[in-house]
């Protein structure tokens, strides 16, 4: 997750400009960042299935069966 050495960068930042804030900054910037990488894997899996980018397996067949027509 590369975003959270910015996130880290952007707390001190942040914290250095504008020391009366630095713990309400911390919380919400490092929550915010959480919840990200909570919800974003999940959201973005369902937006390319929706979209149509990414198949999901057949959930009746198992996966070790080939998926060629018998002939």
């Amino acid at each position: 997750m590369p975003q959270a050495g910015v996130v880290l960068g952007l707390v001190i930042v942040a914290a250095k400009a504008v020391p009366e804030y630095a713990a309400q900054i911390n919380v919400v910037i490092l929550s915010s960042t959480f919840i990200y990488s909570l919800v974003c894997p999940s959201a973005a899996k369902f937006a390319l299935v929706k979209a149509g980018e990414i198949k999901q397996p057949d959930k009746g067949r198992p996966k070790n069966q080939d998926t060629k027509p018998a002939l």
